[in-house]
């Protein structure tokens, strides 16, 4: 874990690496102790950038007292102090400041380039499903109710099997007794197997309906229970666990696998089931016929177990390996949007959209594996069972003798079901790489929670006084990794105020970490003779109030975030504000204490977010209050007002500050001195300061698809065994061209994402339906012409069909089933292929787009997340199903045609059912889309509260407030359920229709065809069976399916395309690059005029004149009013103010962050910039600071220096290859300053932008 300030050096150092002419530093330094903020300043600004532009924003003025350009904002204006003694004086003197011992040095650690790897993502191994099906139907209900609902299935089969083998009996009836003794006789015969006909089907429709119906119900009590426990689990989780997993890894968990669950897992389960029950009714009919076809059987069904057994290991271990991708794409997403200021400050979008590349060409080539494998698989499948059907069908020649026709036409209609194998195998695939995603939910419902120990409850006065003491504490923050604390031990009495203090990494914040039982620890921590470990984590927390070092502000209103159980009165929570001097500015928001709070607390500077906290932890009536860098990010008189504050409101407590500023801590009754987690010193503040001023000199400062398939059904899969993308899926290709088009169709009045993929990959997608519909249809069509020949061969008195007509007939039969299975399985490869690259292609844009979008606006990460793992994964399954929408129609066309001309026209009796069920489908396609809608905006809402959750996790549970939130999540997670189970009833239509609907419309033709005396032969009967099994599979399979497919990837469309036509700010998409090291390029943008000239006698600077800017254009106050002044080479400008002041604001509207209502900036030259609050993606501390640029080795040696970070690197594991974590997680603060100033000045540039960087 790295700390506070060692995350600001190292991205001031990635700031400071770059080629710029204008470096602006938006307090980079404010986690740094005063040691090496001095140090910073005198060798880093003030040395290494002396010839260069520099804005620095700050709070630390006593650096700022002998520059001659030094400016102050107040309320948003901007005047120039002309002498230093209009400085406010600082209580603090900055004393035996040495230069930083550099005898720790980075050669060793730029020899060597290896880089640690990153903490991979758990997947489970081996086959665990059985646990998983078990997991999954006890979170439904216990086991009564379930096989209550799995046997009420095979009630639907057995009213189908029987339904089948009566019409078959009454075909061998009318066989038998072609000429009735009397019409009466045939009369009653006729009207009996008619009432016995429809008794049957009435039970087949009941049965049906209310299966379906307890079973999606029963499904979404499943989903719903596996998603609170995991939920449960995650936010009782060790922090050690958020600090090894992503955001990204946990939101993939909640968005796209909660997705899963909830919507295909239940139509997968009803699928496998209603299939493998045909498979085996079909199997018990054709024993019944032909019981020497038992062996050919037994010997088909090992042949598929065996490919089952080599194929399904490494489908389901590619499908897991492809999860596991995936989770890194939306990790590198929810970064970048973090620090969208810094990337467009560097102009690193296109090395940040290179890595989100390669983040899906990696995906890319899982999934493509995942999609060979199975089609390799199902096409194999297939084979094996034609050739059965061939040994099927010739058998019947050589036992004709003992077979009624009937029986015999029974058998081959139950045949001509044999794709069932491979389907019943696909979907068996698809259903366990469904489960997968329980699996994974599951994986997180097993977590080691905190509450594993220490139940006990407290009294509810504990602690009446605040007396603690550590005892021989050690702790580290993994289990392999170094101790953060060694052996400390101290007591702070009663009431008294303590002071921590000591260089960045020393190991402050991990005091407060054991104090609050964040990691285990060895040692005890008692609080007023109650040892912390042995009371819950919960109970803990609540009783201690804590200033995080990282202000964090939930979604939501304002009041929400200060009092979270509404147990507050407005004039309580008002006195709280104006006790922090925020009563003011806020009192001027239009909706006051209920102004909603931006994702991040975007619309509120760090300073006032840290106040805002402040006020939270004030509304707590504890004994014990903890400051961690509660006053970093704030002026030094605010930071007086708020210690007077402290010590005004918590007099009676005990109170702990975390500090680097001294003053802060010299009003405490004793201060801690820590130096690489061990107490140096524990006494007095003028004993400590002594020790910590001699101790800050010691320098306190990581050809391939068989053998695969072979591999995959032996071990797991990994990342090596990927072999890359293919050229034609590579994700900058497809994005380049997707971009590019785009481009020009937003050019149009009304810009269509739809069109545009059907001009970039339109023919593609035409060209396989050209070729597979005419052959389909054709084989389609020619197989009941020669069922209907074959039969006649079997009736007796039909003596037109010869035994070697009968042979021929037999093979051409085979051979069209055969043909048919080659062209299907091409056209489903090459066209889930084509999606997979739609989606590839939309998801780079999606990301491209947030990179120039606003920050805050519209760049929610739960939408985010949802157009990426829900609303673009629709093209993967949509894509290949949609040339059904007319392909069906076409086919159900000439198969009415068909049955009209070439069988009888009593044959099309049931077509009336099918044009009913069509102008159904219209009706549920509509209804669906608008389900689908209303789900993914619930759902967009629940992942908005779930990264609320993960990004302020260490909050949440410093407060105690798991519970509270846990309560919000699950409120919209009911919300949520209600819309799914609508949507999973109106899908489940889909796939129940056809269970008795092609039985209702062979009963209308049975039944008009006995009306009008057409006898019922076998060659009629059956062909017609035949021919309505296909319709079946056209109306009730393909057609709904396909429309349900179209419905919601047009949703998913509409949802891309309003993001991608959101608004997005010119000057954003602006770039600032110099050439020749010439200025030569220059931008300005104005507010007052559309056109204005750019003076060319003007030098390398930043000029604004009379910005006026506000956040928001319905407030009435301006957040800077009629700013001007203007900064040049070589000169270094210093911007103080109070918090809120708007000196963040300043920096962003010379970023172009923020458009003026009023005014004209010229920004002359290269810029680079240091945020205030540090930034950094998942990798190495090294490519943090060079940003994209290349290594120059003695520029990078020198760079580290002036930013104190050699003594930090050198003690690192890995060095400058050490990884960060996401967002900096293995930083310290004072690491993250001192990077973040690195990264702006190794960039060569013309004008330095520091926000705040000695803090």
């Amino acid at each position: 874990m790295l700390s506070g300030g060692q995350k600001a050096r190292i991205s001031l150092a990635r700031a400071i690496y770059r080629d710029a002419d204008i470096y602006l530093l938006d307090d980079p330094l404010s986690a740094v102790d005063a040691h090496v903020a001095q140090y910073i300043f005198s060798e880093c600004i003030i040395k290494y950038l002396k010839d260069k532009c520099v804005i620095l924003v700050t709070h630390q003025v006593q650096y700022l007292k002998d520059e001659p350009r030094l400016y102050q904002l107040n309320r948003g204006t901007l005047c120039r102090l002309k002498k230093s003694k209009e400085l406010q004086p600082s209580t603090f003197t900055v004393k035996n400041i040495e230069q930083v011992s550099d005898a720790q040095t980075l050669h060793e650690s730029l020899k060597n380039d290896a880089e640690p790897s990153e903490v991979k993502e758990h997947r489970s191994t081996g086959n665990s499903f059985k646990k998983i099906y078990g997991v999954y139907f006890r979170a439904g209900g216990n086991w009564l109710v379930t096989c209550v609902i799995l046997f009420s299935f095979v009630l639907i089969q057995c009213c189908a099997s029987c339904i089948e083998f009566f019409l078959s009996h009454w075909v061998n009836l009318v066989q038998e007794h072609e000429r009735f003794e009397t019409e009466s006789e045939r009369m009653l015969i006729t009207h009996n197997c008619v009432y016995i006909y429809s008794g049957l089907l009435l039970c087949l429709v009941l049965v049906t309906i209310t299966a379906t119906w307890a079973f999606v119900h029963y499904c979404m009590i499943a989903s719903k229970n596996l998603h609170n426990s995991m939920l449960n689990k995650i936010i009782d989780a060790t922090m050690t666990f958020f600090n090894n997993h992503p955001s990204g890894r946990i939101l993939n968990r909640f968005s796209k696998d909660v997705g899963n669950v909830d919507e295909s897992v239940p139509l997968s389960l009803i699928i496998v089931i209603v299939t493998f029950l045909n498979l085996i009714a079909m199997f018990v009919t054709i024993f019944i016929m032909n019981y020497w076809m038992i062996l050919p059987t037994a010997l088909l069904l090992l042949i598929c177990g065996v490919f089952a057994a080599v194929f399904q290991p490494s489908n389901r271990n590619m499908k897991r390996r492809e999860g596991v991708t995936k989770s890194s794409i939306y990790t590198h997403l929810g970064s970048s949007l973090q620090g969208l200021t810094t990337i467009r400050a560097f102009n690193a979008q296109e090395l940040l959209q290179n890595q989100f590349d390669k983040h899906q060409d990696v995906h890319s080539a899982a999934y493509y594996m995942y999609l060979a494998i199975y089609n390799a698989f199902a096409f194999w499948t297939d084979f094996i069972s034609t050739i059965y059907v061939g040994i099927v069908i010739f058998s019947f020649f050589f036992i004709t003798s003992d077979v009624r026709v009937g029986n015999i036409g029974l058998a081959l209609i139950q045949l001509f079901q044999i794709e069932l194998i491979q389907y019943a195998m696909k979907i068996w695939s698809d259903l366990e790489t469904q489960m997968t995603s329980v699996e994974r939910v599951n994986d997180y419902t097993e977590l080691t929670p905190e509450t594993q120990s220490g139940q006990g409850t407290p009294p509810k006065s504990w602690p009446t006084n605040g007396k603690i003491y550590f005892n021989k504490i050690s702790m580290k923050y993994t289990q392999n990794g170094p101790f953060v604390l060694y052996n400390v031990s101290f007591k702070i009495q009663a009431g008294e105020k303590i002071g921590i203090v000591g260089r960045t990494g020393a190991g402050k914040t991990s005091i407060v970490s054991a104090l609050f039982r964040l990691y285990d620890f060895d040692g005890s921590i008692t609080i007023d003779e109650v040892d912390s470990k042995s009371i819950s984590p919960n109970d803990l927390r609540s009783k201690i109030a804590i200033i995080p070092q990282q202000p964090v502000l939930f979604f939501g209103t304002l009041r929400k975030n200060l009092d979270l159980f509404d147990e507050f009165d407005d004039s309580q929570l008002w006195s709280a504000l104006e006790d922090v001097k925020l009563k003011d500015m806020l009192s001027d928001l239009p909706s006051g204490l209920d102004t909603m709070i931006l994702e991040g607390g975007e619309n509120f500077s760090l300073g006032q977010k840290q106040l805002l906290c402040l006020v939270r932890a004030m509304l707590r009536n504890v004994k014990i209050v903890v400051m961690d860098e509660a006053t970093a990010n704030v002026d030094l008189s605010t930071d007086a007002l708020i210690q007077a504050t402290i010590r005004r409101k918590f007099r009676q407590c005990t109170v702990i500050t975390i500090a680097h500023r001294l003053d802060t801590v010299m009003d405490s009754d004793k201060i801690l001195v820590l130096e690489s987690g061990r107490v140096v010193e524990f006494d007095a503040p003028e004993s400590g300061m002594t020790g910590f001023c001699n101790n800050s000199k010691r320098d306190v400062l990581i050809r391939w698809e068989l053998p695969l398939i072979l591999k995959g059904g032996s071990k797991d899969f990994t990342e090596d065994d990927l072999s890359g993308p293919l050229d034609s899926h590579e994700s900058k290709q497809l994005a380049d061209k997707l971009e590019l088009a785009w481009l020009e169709e937003e050019k149009r009045k009304i810009p269509s994402l739809g069109r545009v993929l059907l001009s970039l990959f339109g023919t593609e997608f035409a060209t396989y339906a050209i070729v597979f519909f005419p052959l389909h249809i054709g084989f389609m069509l020619i197989r009941p012409y020669f069922l209907k020949k074959l039969l006649r061969y079997y009736t007796p008195k039909e003596n037109d069909v010869t035994l070697q007509k009968a042979y021929t007939y037999a093979g051409l039969l085979v051979f069209a089933t055969f043909a048919d299975l080659i062209v299907y399985h091409w056209y489903m490869m090459g066209l889930s292929a084509l999606g997979m690259k739609i989606r590839v292609a939309c998801c780079s844009l999606i990301y491209r787009k947030c990179l120039k979008q606003r920050t805050g606006v519209g760049l929610e990460v739960g939408k985010l997340i949802n157009l990426l793992s829900n609303d673009a994964n629709r093209f993967d399954l949509a894509l290949p199903m949609i040339h059904f929408v007319w392909m069906a129609p076409v086919a159900i066309l000439a198969e009415v045609l068909y049955l009209y001309f070439v069988v009888d026209s009593t044959a099309t009796a049931g077509v009336a059912v099918l044009v009913l069920s069509l102008l159904f489908e219209i009706y549920l396609s509509k209804k669906i889309s608008t389900n689908r809608m209303r789900v993914a905006l619930k759902t967009d809402y629940r992942i908005r509260l779930m990264n609320d959750i993960v990004s302020g996790i260490q909050v949440i549970k410093m407060y105690a407030w798991e519970k509270p939130f846990s309560r919000l999540v699950n409120v919209a997670r009911v919300l949520e359920i209600q819309e799914i189970l609508r949507a999973n009833l109106s899908r489940s239509i889909n796939y129940i229709l056809p269970t008795f609907l092609k039985h209702i419309c062979i009963y209308l033709c049975v039944l008009a065809a006995t009306l009008v005396g057409v006898p019922l032969l076998s060659s009629f009967v059956f062909v017609v069976e035949l021919l309505y099994n296909d319709l079946n599979n056209s109306v009730f399979v393909y057609l709904p399916v396909a429309v349900t497919q179209l419905a919601e990837l047009r949703v998913s469309i509409k949802r891309i395309e309003d993001f991608l036509v959101s608004p997005v700010e010119k000057s954003l998409m602006k770039t600032n690059r110099r050439s020749d090291k010439k200025v030569d390029n220059c931008t300005l943008i104005s507010v007052q005029q559309e056109s204005c000239s750019i003076l060319q006698n003007r030098s390398t600077g930043v000029y604004l004149e009379n910005i006026r800017v506000k956040w928001n254009r319905s407030l009435t106050t301006n957040i800077l009013n009629g700013v001007n002044f203007s900064a040049q080479m070589g000169e270094l400008i210093g911007i103080i103010g109070a918090s809120g002041s708007g000196k963040s604001t300043l920096l962003q509207t010379i970023l172009k962050e923020v458009d003026p209502i009023e005014g004209s900036i010229d920004v002359r030259g290269v810029v680079s910039y240091a945020s205030q609050d540090p930034w950094f993606f998942s990798d190495s501390i090294r490519n943090n600071i060079l940003f994209g640029k290349a290594m120059n080795r003695e520029k990078y040696h020198e760079v580290v220096k002036v930013c104190a970070l050699e003594h930090d690197l050198s003690v690192l594991p890995f060095g400058d290859g050490t990884l960060v974590g996401e967002q900096g997680a293995m930083l310290s603060g004072g690491q993250k300053a001192r990077i973040s100033l690195a990264r702006a000045i190794y960039r060569d540039a013309d004008i330095y932008l520091l926000d705040d960087p000695l803090t």
